[in-house]
């Protein structure tokens, strides 16, 4: 996430770790998922000349199509959690300088 939003909740005293954490293992998921695309546009590119049969590369690309909607759910996932997390923290911080006032 920018680093504007985490340098004003960690100056507000927000702890912002978990939610860097999220954003790296969505990162992690993202990563995956263009590895997995990748995968997926060679065996395609590659599918004419293959001597595998039709029906193997066909099961192949679709079980690469699960794999990269697994790893994009998760990224998804992971990047709700975060915005979750940093909310959690703002309204927290929120509710302290209000009470302090």
């Amino acid at each position: 996430f920018p680093v504007t939003i985490r340098a004003k909740i960690k100056t507000a005293g927000g702890d912002t770790t978990e939610a860097e954490k999220f954003i790296a293992d969505a990162k992690t998921a993202l990563t995956s998922a263009r590895t997995a695309y990748e995968t997926l546009k060679t065996a395609t590119d590659t599918a004419d000349n293959a001597t595998t049969p039709p029906k193997q590369i066909m099961t192949n690309m679709k079980n690469a199509v699960k794999t990269i909607d697994k790893y994009l759910r998760t990224a998804h996932q992971l990047l709700q959690k975060t915005v979750g997390n940093l909310r959690g923290v703002s309204q927290l911080q929120n509710a302290t300088s209000t009470k302090a006032d």
